[in-house]
Order: C-alpha cells, then sequence, then structure tokens
C-alpha cells in the first residue's frame, strides 16, 4: 500500500512538473515581445544568438538563453536569413522566428519620377536615408553600365 502511494505521489509529481514546463515553455513563445516595434538587421554571417542579444536590449526579453534553445532544438538556425527586418508592436518569439528564417524582410520604397536624368536619380538616392548604393563618385556614363540603362553623352 505505501509503495503504490509512493510511486503515484512520484508520478503525480512528475507529470506536474512536465505540465508546468509545458506551459511556461508556451507563455513564453506565445507572448507579446514588445509594445513598440523592432528593427532589426541580421548580418551575412549573423547567428540567433546576435537575435536574442538585440531583442534582449530592444524588448527587454527576458531569459535570451531559452529563445536560442528553441530555435536550435526546432532546426531553424541553419535557416536564417540575412536582411534587414521589421517586428511589429505585440509580436511574439515564434512570429520573429518565423520572419527570421523565411527572409520576411522589410522593404523601402523608391520612386523613380518620369523625366528624371541620372543626376536627378543619384540626387535622390543620397537623399533616401533607408538605401545605400556604391554608385557615389562615379561619372554618369559608368552610373548607366552599372544600371545596364542606355545613357547617351
Amino acid at each position: 500500500m505505501k509503495k503504490r502511494f509512493a510511486i503515484t505521489l512520484i508520478i503525480s509529481v512528475v507529470f506536474l512538473l512536465v505540465a508546468n514546463y509545458c506551459v511556461y515553455w508556451h507563455r513564453y513563445l506565445n507572448e507579446p515581445v514588445s509594445d513598440h516595434d523592432i528593427h532589426f538587421v541580421m548580418q551575412k554571417n549573423g547567428s540567433i544568438a546576435s537575435l536574442a542579444i538585440a531583442l534582449k536590449q530592444d524588448a527587454h526579453l527576458s531569459h535570451p538563453v531559452y529563445f536560442e534553445l528553441y530555435a536550435r532544438a526546432m532546426g531553424d538556425v541553419k535557416r536564417l536569413r540575412y536582411g534587414e527586418y521589421e517586428f511589429p508592436a505585440g509580436s511574439n518569439l515564434k512570429q520573429i522566428l518565423y520572419r527570421v528564417t523565411h527572409g520576411k524582410i522589410a522593404y523601402h520604397a523608391f520612386t523613380l519620377v518620369d523625366g528624371w536624368n541620372i543626376y536627378d536619380v543619384m540626387m535622390a538616392l543620397d537623399r533616401s536615408p533607408a538605401l545605400s548604393h556604391k554608385l557615389t563618385g562615379l561619372s554618369p556614363t559608368m552610373v548607366a553600365e552599372a544600371m545596364r540603362i542606355p545613357y547617351r553623352t
């Protein structure tokens, strides 16, 4: 009788611990990380650790190591895509990881106005804070070649 009670008690405690663990992980992964948008740039050789550190700094993420462990357990570490990301307010860790592993990058608009010449395009590119280019200092002919557009001198 005592042995059966002890085994039942042990099984019950283990079950409660496992259930508590599962509830904690579910809440940790599905709760919103931040109440504001988070901007993050994943470098070409970026890691899940760099994302976890950024989330800790920008969103005050508790336990970034847990986030890394989850990403590694899901096999998402090898599927990271580099680029610029915007995580909207209210995003949870699963959504953030999905964006970074599926390349859901942020896009920036740039309008080419009909009638602009190459100088106007270059000035507009220089004024755009979100865009960078490698055409600064090139002659109009070289810029036209780089952009593969016809140019007459």
